[in-house]
């Protein structure tokens, strides 16, 4: 049977972010994925929200241009 220092379940960014400590630290990792590999965010997760995101601060930054430039702020009707 092999032997592992740790054990992550599932491959997403969290595991993106701690599989090169441990391998530094020496550590025997397993990463564990049922689906996808690199979890839901690079595969279909994040681009809607990247996109939703973009709208959102775009409307914010207007708001706060008001009276410095920007007559009548963004507003978004979803």
């Amino acid at each position: 049977m092999k032997m592992y220092d740790d054990i992550i379940i599932g491959s997403g960014p969290v595991a993106f972010t701690m599989v090169p400590g441990l391998t530094a630290a020496h550590k025997k990792v397993l990463v564990v994925e049922n689906q996808d590999f690199g979890g839901v965010c690079p595969n279909r997760g994040c681009e809607p929200k990247i996109f939703l995101e973009g709208a959102v601060t775009a409307a914010l930054t207007s708001q706060k241009l008001q009276n410095l430039g920007v007559d009548s702020p963004a507003t978004l009707n979803w």
